[in-house]
């Protein structure tokens, strides 16, 4: 199915590299080194585990497209990370208070704002490629193809020697 995705995909940055779980932000540059040291992981990722947990015990196929706002080299601020709710929005007052406490943070949440922008641009981008259920349907026919195939064939001896 990623294979699939990949082809679909075409100059888009696919991978197929590890995530490691966390069950909390991970918000500075220091904390996320630490954790691609410690698990060999690419990115730190709070919601596909669980994802990942349920498909396995339905054996159901599963695939994560992710896309990263905030890189390894960038750490969150402060003031974003202190008032993130459950659902990731931060409200706006504490927002400006702590923007008049630390006006240089401003930059940061610029480039948090830039780096959004193109997250969201490259998922349309992924959507548009792969459609709204990423190939899914195309991956499980083909599984079902090759299934019917196999039990459809017979082997015989004659047959593997030619």
């Amino acid at each position: 199915w990623r294979q699939m995705l990949t082809i679909a995909l075409g100059e888009l940055s696919t991978s197929g590299a590890s995530l490691a779980h966390a069950s909390q932000v991970v918000d500075s540059s220091t904390a996320k080194r630490a954790l691609a040291a410690q698990t060999g992981a690419v990115l730190a990722d709070m919601e596909s585990a669980a994802i990942a947990r349920v498909a396995h015990r339905h054996a159901l196929p599963w695939l994560v497209v992710r896309s990263v706002v905030d890189p390894l080299e960038w750490s969150l601020p402060a003031l974003v990370t202190d008032h993130l709710d459950d659902h990731g929005h931060v409200p706006l007052a504490p927002l400006l208070r702590g923007l008049l406490r630390r006006p240089t943070d401003v930059w940061t949440l610029m480039q948090l704002a830039r780096g959004f922008r193109a997250s969201m641009a490259s998922l349309r981008a992924v959507r548009a490629g792969a459609g709204d259920n990423l190939l899914l349907t195309q991956a499980l026919a083909q599984v079902r193809s090759n299934a019917k195939a196999a039990r459809t064939s017979h082997f015989t001896p004659d047959a593997a020697l030619d």
